[in-house]
């Protein structure tokens, strides 16, 4: 099987890509493999000199056909209980729609069954990081309830000193009413006073 996987490992890197019949002369025509069709196309007769087209021949060998590079079987992975069936000589790669807090249960099981993850390099690496980066934004989420919860208290101390002001005023504009009504009253008692003049 190691001859097989050196052999696969040699096919692919002489491997070309397969490139679209005249993609590079068109813009609007994308560059994936689309088998040509056309009658007169000499890229579909694979005459000498036209672009390489995908043949049997670029196959890996039977025995390392879907086998990851060390030479395991790959199972995908989303959940925890997904690992239950991992076998011997099975390889996963965790899913890219499972999240974080998920991602590092599935890593922590593994690395206690002692399975290879693929598409994680290193493991405790990862999970050291991720953790790291949750306390890091449950600080920042911390700090800002904090900040919000100063700010309301500060606005709720000036609408309050502001009320008082307000009352303050209105104390005072009260008393210079009454103070006014009552000079007014005073005035016109000493104009009836000296309107009435004793005969």
């Amino acid at each position: 099987m190691s001859n097989d996987l050196e052999v696969r490992k040699a096919l692919k890197a002489r491997k070309p890509h397969f490139h679209r019949q005249k993609s590079s002369q068109y813009n609007k025509l994308a560059v994936k493999w689309r088998r040509p069709k056309g009658l007169q196309s000499k890229m579909r007769l694979s005459r000498k000199g036209s672009p390489p087209t995908p043949s049997h021949g670029w196959r890996s060998p039977k025995s390392v056909r879907g086998l990851s590079a060390l030479g395991t079987l790959i199972k995908m992975v989303y959940t925890v209980s997904d690992l239950e069936s991992v076998g011997e000589n099975t390889s996963i790669v965790i899913g890219s729609t499972v999240g974080q807090k998920k991602k590092i249960q599935v890593l922590e099981k593994a690395q206690e069954k002692g399975i290879t993850v693929l598409n994680v390099k290193d493991a405790a690496a990862f999970i050291k990081e991720t953790q790291e980066s949750f306390e890091k934004n449950k600080q920042v989420k911390k700090k800002k309830v904090e900040d919000k919860e100063a700010k309301q208290k500060e606005l709720e101390k000036k609408a309050e000193d502001k009320k008082k002001e307000e009352t303050k005023d209105d104390k005072e504009g009260l008393d210079k009413k009454v103070d006014e009504v009552e000079k007014k009253d005073q005035d016109k008692k000493e104009k009836d006073k000296s309107l009435i003049k004793p005969q």
